[in-house]
């Protein structure tokens, strides 16, 4: 590798990750909190949790096509591309070409909302969660 590419990389990997400041609104006030979506036909139902340090976990309740329950936890990290949220599955390891999702996050409802996703007909609701320690 030439010097130049390697200096490139070497001051891409030690720039600080995004503050959340500098994060999109609908993204910023995700953080901390849980993003649920259902399924009209209540057969899916997923929660995501981001952080601020660009991880998110998820658990995803369906059912299989016989019918019976499914449940899933997964977990990877986030990035903000454009208008969109991606998300890259780490854990548990995916299936070829399933691990990474991206969605447009101007979607995303205020806190207490709930609105359809028009790209999956999803309902999404923001739900705030309390910091540990406050009063429910």
């Amino acid at each position: 590798m030439k010097p130049a590419i390697i200096g490139a990389l070497a001051v891409m990997l030690a720039a600080p990750a995004m503050a959340a400041d500098d994060l999109p609104l609908p993204v910023a006030r995700t953080l901390g909190n849980s993003l649920h979506y259902q399924a009209p036909d209540t057969h899916f139902a997923m929660v995501i949790r981001d952080s601020a340090d660009h991880r998110y976990e998820a658990v995803v309740d369906l059912r299989d096509p016989a019918g019976r329950p499914v449940h899933l936890r997964m977990s990877g990290r986030w990035t903000i591309e454009g208008d969109r949220i991606c998300r890259q599955q780490t854990s548990p390891p995916p299936p070829p070409g399933h691990d990474r999702i991206c969605e447009a996050y101007g979607a995303y409802p205020a806190p207490g909302e709930s609105r359809t996703d028009p790209a999956t007909g999803l309902i999404l609701t923001l739900v705030l969660t309390p910091a540990p320690g406050s009063a429910p």
